[in-house]
């Protein structure tokens, strides 16, 4: 009989949950390589896990399992753990997930259908040099010419909360943050996350916090998870920050920065395993709903450090999985 646990979400105090942590950190810095594998140190998130494999990440919501992520585990593990996990939640929905995890998915019955890109920079070769750089090199000599300094520190919770309150007022959805595909801007574990502020003078005016990747124990990358900006200083200061921290990772040694998922930014024609219902639905969303959520935005400021592409799929039992995609945007804090 096989041995797996479903750990509950870590919002809940009790005696037993540094036993946990630890554990999952420790499975983090072997095998976290995932852009979302810190992310999943949030509330809310609940395990399956099998002791001498790995875990999965999901949250439950209106009877559907939404899994945030790849497994975290060997790779050559992901076949033995995604089967356990589908005997027991034979439905679930699975997003932002690599190529290897979408094949062994589809190995499994499941449609993989592409939701996106993720650009991934190898920092040891990284330069601001080359004309689809200019974007970037005029952000980052008008920042030094205006006289805006950036720093890396631990915390500054009056920027952070100025910053965000300004930010808010800016979106769709002022009265909410995005999470689970996003984390929170504060965890209860947040060990190895990296702070790059801007200021004029003594006003913030910009930060990005730095998530780590891992490989075999050791901190392979970094992702920027979360980033405010001042109405005035917007795109400017991201490129100035990012360039910022990027150096100094590649002065340590770090070898890549992975800037996240290019939401809907899909590859043509579509793969005979995926669900042409769902990739024309994405093009239809990506064509009408940029009014209420940048896409074209992000993915143009993301494609100007020229990155590596690599396709990111979400995974569905059903040709149609509307009732998953709707409890995922509940779940986000969309809805």
């Amino acid at each position: 009989m096989l041995n797996y646990e479903i750990r509950p979400a870590l919002a809940t105090p009790s005696v037993s949950i540094m036993t946990s942590l630890d554990w999952r950190v420790d499975l983090l810095k072997k095998y976290g390589g995932g852009v979302l594998s810190f992310t999943a140190f949030q509330p809310g998130i609940e395990l399956f896990s099998i002791r001498d494999a790995g875990w999965i990440a999901f949250e439950r919501k209106w009877g559907q399992v939404i899994v945030l992520g790849d497994p975290v585990c060997h790779p050559l593990q992901y076949g033995h753990l995604l089967s356990a996990f589908l005997k027991q939640f034979q439905e679930a929905l699975f997003v932002q997930i690599s190529p290897a995890v979408a094949l062994q998915l589809r190995l499994l019955g499941y449609y993989t259908t592409q939701m996106g890109h993720e650009s991934n920079i190898d920092l040891t070769s990284w330069t601001l040099s080359g004309k689809k750089k200019q974007v970037i090199r005029t952000a980052v000599n008008k920042v030094k010419k205006d006289g805006i300094t950036i720093v890396e520190k631990q915390a500054d919770p009056v920027a952070e909360n100025a910053l965000t309150k300004s930010w808010l007022s800016s979106r769709k959805c002022h009265d909410r943050q995005i999470r689970f595909l996003i984390r929170p801007m504060h965890v209860d574990y947040e060990v190895g996350v990296r702070r790059f502020f801007a200021y004029d003078g003594d006003t913030p005016v910009g930060f990005v916090f730095f998530d780590p990747v891992y490989k075999d124990g050791k901190v392979d990358g970094y992702v920027p998870n979360i980033s405010r900006a001042s109405l005035d200083f917007h795109q400017g200061i991201f490129y100035a920050l990012m360039s910022e921290a990027m150096s100094t990772f590649k002065e340590e040694g770090v070898p890549n920065m992975h800037l996240g998922l290019m939401p809907l930014s899909l590859d043509n024609p579509a793969e005979e395993f995926e669900s042409k219902i769902l990739r024309n639905g994405f093009k239809l969303t990506r064509k009408l709903c940029g009014r209420f959520y940048n896409f074209d935005g992000i993915n143009f400021t993301k494609s100007r450090f020229r990155g590596t592409m690599v396709p990111t799929y979400t995974a569905h039992r059903n040709k149609i999985p509307a009732i998953h995609f709707l409890t995922m945007f509940k779940i986000c804090n969309v809805l």
